[in-house]
């Protein structure tokens, strides 16, 4: 069975905690500023908060700016970064997450794309001894494919197989972004093919939805990404790991109401989701309405607010109510 979980950049314990319990959240994935810099006790207290509210951090997106770059040509610049995961992984043992999230880095140019692949598997070595010592799984995520330098490695499954397949530790994972994949689907693989060429290297997986256009992290659903075909393809490798919907709720609507939204998506494409959710209407109901509208597989948008009707057996619903 999958489990939906969400994700927050930015937290506030005291302010947040209570709204995600009210919102049903019971998986997350955090950005690193509540952990980077936290001493052993504060780390323990963040523990304590989440656990006393019934809320598992599965995640923590490590920092992916320039200077974060786990293959940057530039020696003493990429030791620091490899150093900074490697603090960021102990702060994380202690806070009990057990996944980091990260990007290798960016390809500079022609010169530095015939090293970066060597360069990145000695990074790669280096943090995955730490990871085993902390017992954090190394999540490294696809990014969105690029026609110019500076570009990103591993904006193709073929270049991120090669790196897990290098290393080649229990302690790396791939993380599959939807979203990333879905910006090269008009001139390479589909989200479908990822997938499968990715199989049980998945680790952890974040969906969110663009227009092919650009990465704009919308709910899913509210893109062109067809995740009938993305849950046929987790179904093929058997995949029952956590979905992190990485994304704010489409049209301002409250956490659960995406969660909502999601979970009936993907029980629609066939995915096991226990919730009794459909954006599709019954037929039934479908006969008060004209013959071009009797589609099983339609999929009706409130005209106030703009979202998706979820239906349940009690009826239909939208965002405004």
């Amino acid at each position: 069975m999958l489990q939906l979980g969400v994700c927050l950049s930015k937290i506030d314990l005291d302010q947040d905690i209570p709204i995600l319990v009210e919102n049903d959240v019971e998986l997350l994935m955090l950005g690193d500023d509540l952990f980077r810099d936290a001493p052993d006790e504060r780390l323990l207290e963040i523990r304590r908060a989440f656990e006393n509210a019934g809320i598992k951090v599965h995640s923590v997106h490590a920092p992916f700016g320039v200077e974060d770059s786990l293959i940057a040509l530039n020696s003493k610049a990429r030791k620091q970064a490899v150093g900074k995961f490697k603090r960021l992984l102990s702060h994380l043992s202690v806070a009990g997450v057990e996944n980091m999230v990260f990007h290798i880095g960016k390809v500079e140019d022609e010169k530095h794309q015939s090293s970066a692949f060597s360069i990145a598997t000695e990074s790669l070595f280096d943090l995955v001894k730490s990871a085993e010592e902390h017992r954090v799984i190394l999540a490294l995520e696809n990014i969105p494919p690029e026609s110019s330098f500076p570009r990103g490695l591993c904006s193709n499954s073929e270049e991120l197989l090669r790196l897990l397949r290098k290393v080649n530790s229990p302690w790396l994972k791939a993380c599959f972004d939807t979203g990333h994949a879905h910006l090269g689907e008009k001139k390479g693989e589909k989200i479908a093919d990822w997938i499968r060429n990715l199989n049980n290297w998945i680790g952890t997986i974040h969906m969110h939805d663009n227009g092919g256009d650009a990465d704009r992290h919308l709910q899913p659903g509210y893109g062109t990404i067809n995740w009938d075909d993305f849950v046929r393809a987790l179904q093929d490798v058997g995949y029952d790991g956590p979905l992190i919907v990485e994304c704010e709720p489409w049209g301002g609507a409250t956490i659960k109401r995406m969660l909502d939204e999601v979970k009936a998506l993907l029980k629609d494409a066939g995915a096991d989701i226990p919730e009794e959710l459909t954006l599709r209407p019954k037929a039934d109901w479908l006969k008060n309405f004209p013959s071009g509208w009797t589609n099983p597989d339609i999929m009706i948008r409130c005209r106030r607010c703009g979202h998706y009707i979820v239906w349940t057996p009690e009826g239909g619903h939208c965002a405004c109510g």
